[in-house]
């Protein structure tokens, strides 16, 4: 939790279990972590992300192992059930000599809890190793105060 002009710190783990049999993934394992900053400055929030995946390489393909970072500027609204957020995110190549990915996303929360909040989230890529546009739905589910 944040303690006074300290912010919030976040260890996030990723894991990927290998479900293609081939062409659309790699079928192989992938996994890393993040490190994550959080500040709330009354309505406003500022965060930022940075980490490493380690990416399963298939048969023929040397995958390079990406540096991934994050970061972006929200706002609260309704006593913090509803927020809405605008950031980047970027990562090192995972092919040689191809584009970093970039994009540049808007996304909305609401809280249907204090535990559980629904986040519906679109980007739009910036570089052309990124999809054109994208969406995205999560479900957040809080631990612990």
């Amino acid at each position: 939790p944040e303690e006074g002009i300290f912010p919030a710190v976040t260890l996030n783990p990723q894991l990927k279990l290998p479900t293609s049999t081939g062409g659309i993934g790699s079928g192989k394992l992938d996994f890393g972590g993040s490190f994550g900053l959080r500040k709330v400055v009354m309505n406003f929030l500022c965060f930022s992300d940075f980490g490493k995946q380690k990416l399963g390489d298939p048969d023929g393909t040397d995958y390079l192992d990406p540096w991934m970072y994050s970061f972006g500027l929200g706002r609260f609204f309704f006593d913090g059930w509803f927020s809405a957020l605008v950031f980047y995110q970027g990562a090192t190549p995972s092919l040689a000599g191809s584009e970093s990915p970039s994009q540049i996303a808007l996304g909305f929360n609401v809280a249907l809890t204090r535990g559980y909040t629904v986040s519906l989230f679109g980007s739009r890529g910036l570089s052309s190793a990124s999809p054109d546009y994208g969406v995205w739905l999560g479900l957040q589910m809080r631990l612990a105060d």
